[in-house]
């Protein structure tokens, strides 16, 4: 048994058919294994390729009234800690402590040559991420909470998430000359 709010130390086993003290609940926290550091690099640049990808499939949305774009996509704290915490400058809104990017090439070695255009058609008609308020934060997600079926009672049962990282850019619509006014084909 796990007494909540006490050390591991206070652990102990107790048969399933003593109530116990109600003021002390049975949790079993199930936490995340983060993978080696061996694994890093490789997920650094798998991850990388992740948010690049997902960058070019909203800069082609349906939803072309609002350019503004935010997604999430789960992310491991030591990927973070070591590729893009250190991009771009700090910032701080509202309990929010991101990173924020202001010319777009400052990505480039981590998301890949033009990871911020999208050309749809042979006439160059092109959506790109706007230059200036890219920016990104990490966010840790509460356990959560679930129970499990012991004999016949329900035991609490946490999961730790995986935090997530939070993009959010500007989207706008080009066409083939100002594609090519920006970028320099």
């Amino acid at each position: 048994m796990h007494y909540v709010g006490y050390s591991d130390k206070y652990d102990e086993w107790k048969d399933l058919n003593d109530n116990g003290d109600s003021d002390f609940p049975i949790i079993k926290y199930e936490s995340l294994v983060l993978p080696s550091e061996e694994t890093l690099p490789e997920r650094i640049t798998q991850f990388c390729y992740k948010v690049s990808l997902q960058v070019k499939r909203e800069l082609w949305s349906s939803r072309r009234n609002n350019p503004e774009v935010r997604f999430e996509i789960p992310i491991d704290s030591d990927v973070y800690e070591k590729a893009f915490r250190i991009v771009g400058i700090s910032y701080s809104i509202k309990k929010i402590t991101g990173r924020l990017i202001c010319k777009n090439e400052e990505m480039d070695h981590l998301l890949g040559h033009k990871w911020n255009v999208r050309v749809k058609n042979k006439f160059g008609d092109s959506e790109f991420v706007a230059e200036g308020p890219f920016c990104f934060w990490m966010k840790l997600r509460p356990p959560l909470d679930d129970s499990v079926l012991v004999g016949e009672k329900f035991l609490p049962y946490k999961f730790q998430q995986e935090p997530l990282l939070i993009v959010r850019f500007v989207r706008e619509t080009g066409n083939s000359r100002k594609y090519r006014e920006v970028f320099r084909i």
